[in-house]
């Protein structure tokens, strides 16, 4: 499994997909493009200190590609990561989290 057992706090919990596995999100060096600086910070982390201040951190997914070593490196492994194999869109992106929850989830996804 790519992602650490769940144990939530409640099984109604919101959880927080952040989709970080674009095939096409790439600079013209190749970094994922959710790692460029922005205010001194990557995009993903600013994203995640946004959605920390509504969820804990036990409750964020982040869904990772090809690059997935690079974006574990930047943010540590605080979070559960969920590989999507083929970039097949986001739908398949949220599915692949769905599979790592159990009960009924409420996801927002960003």
């Amino acid at each position: 499994m790519n992602a650490k057992s769940i144990v939530s706090s409640s099984p109604n919990a919101l959880r927080v997909a952040i989709l970080a596995a674009g095939k096409d999100a790439v600079t013209a060096n190749g970094r994922p493009l959710v790692l460029e600086n922005l205010g001194g910070k990557s995009i993903l982390e600013t994203v995640l200190a946004n959605v920390r201040q509504v969820v804990s951190a036990a409750e964020i997914y982040i869904v990772v590609g090809r690059k997935q070593d690079e974006v574990r490196t930047v943010l540590g492994e605080a979070f559960h990561y969920v590989l999507q194999q083929e970039p097949l869109g986001t739908g398949d992106a949220v599915l692949q989290v769905a599979r790592h929850c159990s009960g009924p989830t409420r996801f927002a996804a960003c």
